[in-house]
Parts: C-alpha cells; structure tokens; sequence
C-alpha cells in the first residue's frame, strides 16, 4: 500500500495480511492468513468475493497438512488485537477459538466445532486467552460510547459468562482467571494490574519497565518486556528477575510470547550490530529467540536465525516445542527439559 493510499483510507490498514501461528494442541499447528477484498471486488461475475481467513493446519511432528479451512470474515477495525480479535485463531485448553465474521466458535483439535455464540456486528470485540486457556476475556466495545468496553471472563469450554468488569477500550494488555494488566491509569506512565472487585494498583511506573507490555505468566506472575530487556512482577509490584542488555540505548526486544500452561516464555531480539544479551551472542541484524523457563529463572534454550523476517513464534501447550516461521518455512524446535 502507497503512502497516498494509506491517507485515502487508512482503514485498509487494519486488514492485517501477515502470515499468524498457533498450536491448537501439545503437537499441531494452525498456520493462518487474511485475504482482503478490495473495495468493488465483488462484481456480478464474482458475487462470491469476500474478505476471509484461510488456515493450514499442520501436524507439528512429520509436517503433514492435516487440513485446510477457509473461514468468511468481516473488516478488521483495529492494527492490534486489543481492540479487534476478527480474523484471529486463539489457543485455549481443548482446542482453539475462531473469531471470524460475527462469531466466536470453539473448535477441537480434530476440528469439530463444539460451540458458538453470535455476536453483535454493530460494536467491536477482543478476546484475551489467560494462562492455562480455560478462560478468556471478551471485550464488547462499543464505538459510539467514547472509551468504556464492557468486559467478562468466560468459560472456554462452555462460553458460560464467569464475571465481568468494565475496561477503558484498548487498555486490557493481558488477562488471567480474574485479573487484568495493562495501561489502566490516565495522566501516568504505569503498567497496571486490577482483579475483580479491587481498585487498579501499580505494577511498575516509568521507564523502562512502564513503557513496557505486559504478559501474564501465572496467575501471580507478569512479564514486563520492554526495548532493551523485560521484568518478571509478583502481581503487588515486585521484581521476582531481570534480564537486560548492559546498554539501555539498544531496542532489540520485539516479541514476547508464552507457552498456555506459563511455564515457558520467549523473546525475540535483533539489532543493527552485534550485541550480547544474557550470553546469547545476538549478530548484526540476526533474529534471536531465546525461551525461559518461569520457575526455573532461565534460559533453557535459544535459536539464532538468519537475517530474515520472522513470520510467526509459537511455543506448544506445554512449552517443549518452539516453532518457527521463516518466510514460507517452518522450523520445529524441541525444547530441552
């Protein structure tokens, strides 16, 4: 898309093509992809031609496709998944969720749909999964009410509605059984936490670990990861460890995802020259990802890669898998115990 483009309509933005990954069980992948529908595509001699979501279930073992789904979808409303989940596949314990068109359906690993609930298409909705993927945080944002979204945790087995809690739209980062983290505060620079029932407290203020994102790890544990490094919080604020680059001028920290059961978590780092990062030896310009395990506080296992984009990292349920995609290839790596 052209500059001009983008400011004719920058909505188009939002349809975000990027290829997505996720496990769908302790072995199986879904290896994922928007298609968009230009605006006048669907002639009379295409009436069929709508946006959609195609995904390629692959098994993680021998690398076999498994199967192929194409899911109708609807335009995204947002760059990130705080604030619009469409066109998105979310692991949870027992199979994965689909948000495609004005739906949320549960599907098993052997993809059978076993549930689904209609929602509405006038207002936006997020769904934030929590450690161990039995519940999940579903957002209804409404765009004409200026900042506020209705939020409930729900079973992922049977959609059952758990407990609810209203949100500023946006600000949920990350969710566990009854606790949200996330920019919760107006007017400072603050990760927040706040569980059901209680007033937002502070995680940490300021920089670097303020101007962090935060994941949670464990029902008591977050991770703050920011541009040179991350921070593992008790849920009241404290440091549990640390790892950061001796030069806080250096931004090499993009990604931080975990494994659903939170025992393992990675990062993913690069920089323009050669830097070291908690002995890791990180080249110029090379992709480093290097996998911690939570209670162990450290690092079991790193994968230094080519110059090259990295598409999607994915750590299995159980965090013994790290999966890697490379341009059109897809690396499978078995995590040390």
């Amino acid at each position: 898309m052209t500059e001009k483009e983008f400011f004719a309509n920058p909505t188009r933005a939002y349809d975000d093509h990027q290829t997505q990954m996720t496990f769908i069980d302790h072995r199986n992948l879904a290896i994922y992809f928007s298609d968009a529908v230009e605006e006048g595509a669907a002639k009379k001699s295409a009436p069929e031609a709508v946006p959609s979501m195609q995904a390629f279930f692959v098994n993680g073992e021998s690398g076999a496709l498994i199967s192929h789904k194409i899911w109708p979808t609807e335009k995204r409303s947002w760059f990130n998944e705080r604030y619009d989940t469409q066109a998105r596949l979310l692991e949870v314990e027992g199979g994965f969720l689909v948000h495609a068109g004005n739906s949320l359906a549960l599907y098993s690993p052997d993809l059978r749909k076993i549930r689904e609930m209609t929602l509405d298409a006038a207002v936006e909705w997020a769904a934030t999964v929590a450690p161990m993927g039995r519940t999940f945080f579903l957002e209804r944002i409404d765009t004409a009410v200026q900042q506020k979204a209705e939020g409930a945790w729900m079973a992922s087995d049977t959609f059952e509605r758990l407990r609810s809690l209203d949100v500023y739209s946006g600000s949920v980062v990350s969710v566990s059984k009854d606790a949200i983290a996330g920019t919760l505060s107006k007017g400072v620079q603050c990760l927040d936490s706040q569980r059901v029932g209680e007033s937002p407290s502070h995680l940490c203020c300021g920089d670097p670990c303020g101007y962090g994102l935060p994941l949670f790890v464990a029902e008591d544990e977050v991770v703050s990861s920011y541009s040179y490094g991350f921070r593992v919080l008790s849920t009241t604020g404290e440091v549990l460890w640390r790892r950061e680059a001796t030069d806080p001028r250096v931004h090499l920290i993009d990604d931080c995802e975990r494994s659903m059961n939170g025992n393992r978590f990675l990062i993913r780092a690069h920089w323009n020259k050669r830097v070291v990062f908690d002995q890791t030896s990180i080249p110029k310009g090379a992709d480093a990802i290097i996998v911690y395990d939570r209670a162990e506080r450290r690092q079991v296992f790193s994968v230094i890669s080519k110059p090259v984009d990295v598409n999607g990292l994915a750590l299995s349920p159980d965090g013994q898998t790290l999966a890697v995609l490379s341009g059109t290839t897809l690396r499978l790596y078995r995590v040390p115990e």
